[in-house]
Order: structure tokens, then sequence, then C-alpha cells
């Protein structure tokens, strides 16, 4: 007996079909949507960015609350939609005004937070990303010099957004007002303004000196170890905190401790548990057995078979009732036999031979090969 119960077969369906979906949701997913999500993969993902800095010793943080923990001397990084796309129109009447959507609010605590201290590197997110990808696969990288440290640097990117007169930093030799970086510094903090995010993307920053103009961009705003924060609420990859964040860390440890025992108590379901069973099987007789061959030669018609058995039968009751040798031959069994129960052991032998007997001669058969053995026991025992 099996000691182990396995799961209903409903139970692996269920998980193949989740497994189907996110499959599907994976692959169906467009690249034309900016999404520069910290952990994302996607060419548009800044997954690759945040495993740079944290080779370089910064504490990189993805912080998706409508609320970010900003503190002195951090760097918030907050790709952020163009106004266009930032505010939304409600009709009132004749007139249309504006609605601050909650990620254009999240945007202003981010760049409120420089005045206690914290950096902010804000980038423009462009409209369509596979548009502007296709656009500049094929192009040149644009050459751009710091004008506060001197270096150049070859940098793939787009036209981005036109930023406003602030400091330039990094500025093209040959038109300096069409700065890749503008630097504001009024506040305690510094906020530098770039006009596209396509360096900081998976898909492009291992092109040209990408790359290294990102980590420029991170080293010219933080300290060497400094937490390094991705607030991707502002650009509506916000979530809430739940209620178990909200209560505190202990409440979070008391629900994985609770997911545990649920998931102890359904292995341990589909685990006896004690002394294996033992293993009983019901011992049939002799009676059984020949039931049980009757009813296999029975199905297959194999009368002759059955006409077959009959006659070795008869053969070895003779033999045992003469008390012949085993190697007694065919004469001798016929020299102390009745002519009736010759004649039967013969048909008996002729039917066996034949390829199909009818099942009511090969019973009439064996009836009279028995009622001619018993015949000539009886007339034995009586001389």
């Amino acid at each position: 007996m099996n000691s182990k119960r396995s799961l209903p077969p409903f139970v692996y369906g269920l998980l193949g079909l989740i497994l189907l979906a996110c499959a599907l949701l994976t692959v169906g997913q467009s690249d034309n949507a900016m999404s520069p999500a910290a952990d994302s993969y996607e060419p548009a993902g800044t997954r690759a960015f945040a495993e740079l800095l944290a080779k370089q010793g910064y504490k990189t943080i993805t912080d998706r609350s409508r609320k970010p923990e900003i503190r002195p001397g951090d760097l918030v990084i907050a790709f952020h939609k163009t106004e266009a796309d930032g505010l939304e129109f409600v009709s009132r009447g004749a007139s249309n005004k504006p609605q601050e959507t909650p990620e254009e609010a999240v945007y202003k605590r981010v760049i409120a937070s420089t005045k206690g201290g914290a950096n902010v590197l804000v980038a423009e997110l462009p409209v369509d990303f596979g548009k502007v990808s296709q656009q500049i696969t094929g192009s040149e990288p644009q050459r751009f010099s710091n004008t506060l440290s001197g270096e150049v640097l070859s940098i793939l990117t787009d036209e981005g957004t036109s930023l406003e007169p602030e400091v330039p930093v990094w500025v093209p030799p040959s038109n300096s007002a069409n700065a890749l970086v503008q630097v504001d510094a009024s506040a305690s903090g510094t906020i530098a303004f770039v006009r596209s995010p396509v360096p900081f993307t998976n898909r492009f920053i291992d092109r040209a000196d990408n790359a290294r103009f990102a980590l420029s961009m991170v080293k010219m705003l933080a300290h060497p170890g400094a937490r390094i924060i991705f607030a991707e609420a502002c650009w509506s990859n916000a979530v809430d905190k739940g209620l178990f964040a909200t209560i505190g860390q202990w409440a979070l440890l008391g629900y994985y401790q609770v997911l545990f025992v649920l998931a102890l108590v359904i292995i341990t379901a589909n685990i006896r548990f004690g002394f294996p069973d033992e293993l009983r099987v019901e011992k049939r007789g002799t009676r059984a057995l020949v039931d049980a061959v009757g009813f296999t030669l029975r199905r297959g018609r194999r009368t002759q078979t059955a006409v077959s058995v009959a006659a070795d039968r008869l053969e070895r009751s003779i033999r045992s009732t003469l008390r012949l040798p085993a190697d007694a031959s065919a004469q001798e069994v016929d020299r102390f036999t009745s002519d009736d129960l010759k004649e039967a052991l013969r048909s008996l032998r002729l039917a066996s031979a034949e390829h199909r007997v009818a099942s009511s001669a090969a019973l009439s058969l064996i009836v009279s090969a028995q009622e001619r053995f018993d015949e000539w026991v009886t007339s034995r025992q009586g001389t």
C-alpha cells in the first residue's frame, strides 16, 4: 500500500494555468511604454544601472511609496513625465482646469527634499520609448564635454526635452546652449536635470560611454557609499503600503509565520506518520485457482485446452490407481484398463488435437470420461 497521497489532479492543472498566464503576460508586454523600473530587465528598465551602482558601493533602494523616505545626503533618481503627461485637465463648465496627478505630487515632494540636504537626479521620460529607440539605434553617439571637470564622453542619446536655463554641465562642443544636463544648486541640495533617460536604460547603458556618463552623474551628486533612492512613484509605479507595513515590521513577521505554518500543514497532510501499514494480501485456495483457470479458458473459448487438461488428469489418475511407475508405457496402461475407459481417453486426445471444439461437446466428453473412470475403479474394487 502506498503511504503517500498525491495532490488532486486539478491542483496541478491550476498551477499550469498560472504559469501559462505569467508567460503570456511577460511576452505580451509592449516595448513602447517607458517603464524605467529599477528591478526590470526590459529594454526600458534600469536594472543594469542599479546593479552598476551597487557594484560601485552605493546602497540602492527602490521606493514605490507616495511619500518616499528621503534623508539628508541621499540621492533621489526621479524619472519624471513631461508636463503634458503629468497634468490632467478636468472639464468644469466652460473652462478646463488642470488637476495635479498623484505622480506630480510625488515629484514635487522629491524636489522639495533638496531643502533638507538631499540631491535629486531628474530625467524626463519620452512618450514612446519604442519610437525613440528606433531613431537612435543606428545613429552615431554625440560628444559632450563636462564644463566642471573637462571630461569628454561619447554619449548615445536622443534629443529629449528642452531644459530650463540653469547651469549647464554636459554640453556639446558645437552648441553649448543645447546642454544634456543642467544643474540647479539654489537650495541646500542639488538638482540635476537630464533631458533624456535613454543613457540609463538597459538597452543603451552599454552603448558608447553611456555607463561612464551615468556613473559620473551619480558621483557628482552623491558621496561614496550613499543611499541611491529610485523614486518610482514619480512615473506611475506607486504601491501604497499595505496593512502589515502600516502596523509595523513585527506584523509582517507574524504574517510570514502564519504562511509557514499553513505550508507545513499542507505538506504534512500528504505524509502519514507512525508505523507503516502492514501489507495484507488475501490468500486464495485451490478452488479459487481452478475457478480462475476455468474462467480464463471459457472467455478465450479454449475448449481444446480444457479437453487436453482433462485427458492428462485422467491418465494420471489411471496410473495412480494402477500404481505404475512414471516411466511406464501406454501399452502397459492399456493392459489393465477397460475398453470403455480406453475409448473415452482416446476421444479426449483426439478432441484436444482439433482446432476448435464446441463447449457442449467438450463438456460431454469430459463427463463421459469421468464416468467411465469411476465404473472402472468400482469394477476393480469388486474383484
